[in-house]
């Protein structure tokens, strides 16, 4: 609902540019939560077994930590993912509401935006989506 409260307090409706723009974001966003997936294993190596010390158990305790952190940060750009993709999602709704509506007042229809309508389908998004407003 946040995402409609913005153009309906400015006054601006919602364009194409905006939706490359949250795609361009979703590829970071997507690039970065694989790097995290991939780079988890090396970053936290097993703990020592064989030799025990108030060292190792004090290395134990940060690489437990560090793995709970990892796994917060995967959990926390999985869903950042998920929110953005919805977004995007009711970003293109509205665009096309906004399209019928200026179609039925007569108007071009025309949205504003870089007239790459959709995008490449590639980062996320078939372009048409059933949004709930």
């Amino acid at each position: 609902m946040d995402d409609l409260l913005l153009p309906a307090l400015t006054g601006r409706g919602a364009t194409l540019d905006d939706v490359d723009a949250a795609r361009r974001h979703l590829a970071a966003l997507r690039s970065l939560h694989a790097e995290v997936r991939a780079t988890w294993p090396s970053l936290v190596p097993p703990p020592p077994g064989a030799w025990r010390s108030m060292a190792s158990e004090g290395y134990a305790g940060w690489l437990d930590d560090l793995g709970m952190r990892l796994s917060g940060a995967a959990v926390a750009l999985a869903d950042a993912e998920a929110e953005l993709e919805a977004a995007i999602r009711r970003t293109e709704w509205r665009l096309e509401q906004q399209a019928r509506a200026a179609a039925a007042a007569g108007g071009s229809g025309a949205t504003g935006g870089s007239g790459a309508a959709g995008g490449s389908g590639a980062v996320g998004g078939s372009g048409s989506a059933g949004g709930s407003g």
